[in-house]
């Protein structure tokens, strides 16, 4: 997983959202810590999705299905076999 990814930079914008509004609307904290602070939760979400992906692991691929031609004849299958007596 790439640490500029969106789950990865909005879990990072989501956590350190109280430091980032106090930076930018209301100034009660310095701009340098509230971007640390950003920093520092953006290496811990790629951390923690790079390891919850690993776990996971990828997706499983769709297995191919044959395609039966309309034209050929179908099997003996759909007749009725006679099944022995207990």
């Amino acid at each position: 997983m790439s640490p500029f990814s969106t789950p990865v930079l909005l879990g990072a914008t989501v956590v350190s959202g109280p430091a980032l509004y106090g930076a930018f609307v209301s100034g009660t904290t310095s701009t340098q810590t509230a971007l640390l602070r950003f920093l520092v939760c953006a290496g811990l979400a790629w951390l923690g999705l790079a390891v919850v992906s690993m776990l996971v692991g990828p997706p499983p691929r769709a297995e191919a299905v044959a395609v039966e031609d309309e034209t050929a004849e179908e099997p003996a299958a759909h007749e009725e076999q006679e099944t022995p007596a207990l």
